[in-house]
């Protein structure tokens, strides 16, 4: 019994820990304010560094410069709208960015998949990507919702 209340007590304390950092350092997802229904959304991140140690970012220049991440589609409602995963080979990233404090930084977001907007009506999109201060620190950003409307 002892054994499962502290197998109990740390899972939700891991859950609390996860869950309050689960968020990451806050930026912007910039899409478009209208997109046409059954076309594929796409957006940019946009951040501002605030710590001392310098960040870097890992780009992919085939794809213009772009950061890697992800980004998730919702209806009004709270529904995620499924994304489309074609069958690609990763991208490894060439090259790096580095970002010092007080640096804005925007930049496109590849994702390696996309969602397709089924409908007419008010949707929103969150987006993830991350960064690293060292090789033992990862740095990850999570975007606000950014709401948007699709029209025919």
């Amino acid at each position: 019994m002892k054994r499962l209340i502290t197998f109990v007590c740390l899972v939700f304390v891991s859950g609390l820990c996860y869950a309050s950092d689960s968020g990451g350092k806050p930026a912007e997802l910039i899409v478009p304010a209208k997109v046409h229904v059954n076309e594929a959304i796409q957006g940019d991140v946009e951040f501002t560094w605030d710590e001392d140690q310098p960040l870097v970012l890992d780009t992919w220049s085939m794809k213009g410069g772009c950061l890697f991440g992800s980004m998730t589609v919702y209806e009004a409602s709270g529904h995620e709208v499924p994304g489309v995963y074609p069958m690609s080979l990763p991208l490894l990233p060439d090259g790096k960015r580095t970002v010092r404090k007080g640096e804005t930084v925007r930049m496109h977001l590849y994702t390696m998949g996309y969602t397709v907007i089924p409908g007419t009506g008010r949707y929103y999109a969150v987006a993830q990507f991350s960064g690293s201060m060292t090789s033992e620190y990862t740095v990850r950003f999570t975007t606000r919702k950014r709401w948007f409307e699709a029209i025919r």
